[in-house]
């Protein structure tokens, strides 16, 4: 029986509350299921479809508050939300309309990617594979990858790097939540021509038998 609570106070002011009976011939509902209550993603990723489970002959609505609130959408056991937030959801039986007592939230969390790491790196050499790339002031907790642009290389993580090629590599860092900056691009180049100072001789009216070079030193051998 549906009844009317009436609460008045000293002053004669009162409230009214209208209480409608449960409906005795529902069967009792269960909750959805959910594996996970908090979902996340990185920020500029897809934002992620939030899943529940029901029992055999149910559905989902899914709701913006745990009591009242507005209906996002009905008959779903999915949601894919525009934001991040929490989200609430009851099951419902598709024969009887009658739902769960309670929703069940789910917290959608969007992480924000770290920035780009500092690094300072050896980014001219002379002689093979003696580059260098190091993190300035890593995080702990985050892992740092080094990967070969040009030419291709597999990629490698630390917060040192050294035995490196002449090439362009990228260095990123991937935080605790698993979201990964951008990529910062190094190149280290390989220059190995040392220059000393020519000969001021000043030939006039003289021949030159021979072949005529400057005295700079190519230890590359490409000139």
């Amino acid at each position: 029986t549906d009844i009317t609570l009436t609460v008045e106070d000293a002053n004669t002011c009162s409230e009214t509350l209208a209480i409608t009976a449960p409906d005795c011939n529902c069967p009792v509902v269960d909750a959805p299921m959910i594996s996970v209550n908090t979902v996340e993603y990185c920020s500029g990723e897809t934002i992620p479809t939030l899943s529940v489970t029901v029992g055999l002959g149910e559905t989902a609505d899914w709701y913006d508050a745990p009591i009242g609130g507005n209906l996002l959408v009905d008959n779903e056991t999915s949601y894919t939300p525009t934001v991040a937030g929490t989200y609430y959801v009851e099951a419902q039986n598709t024969t009887t309309l009658c739902t769960s007592s309670t929703r069940i939230p789910v917290v959608l969390t969007e992480n924000a990617l770290p920035i780009a790491p500092m690094y300072s790196a050896n980014g001219t050499i002379c002689s093979t594979n003696s580059g260098s790339v190091s993190v300035t002031n890593p995080i702990g907790t985050s892992i740092y990858s080094l990967v070969g642009v040009a030419p291709v290389l597999a990629s490698q993580t630390g917060t040192s790097f050294s035995d490196l090629a002449p090439g362009t590599y990228e260095l990123t860092e991937t935080n605790v939540f698993g979201c990964t900056s951008p990529a910062v691009t190094i190149v280290i180049e390989s220059n190995c021509t040392t220059a000393t100072p020519d000969i001021n001789n000043t030939f006039v009216n003289t021949a030159v038998k021979g072949n005529v070079l400057t005295n700079d030193e190519d230890l590359e051998g490409d000139i």
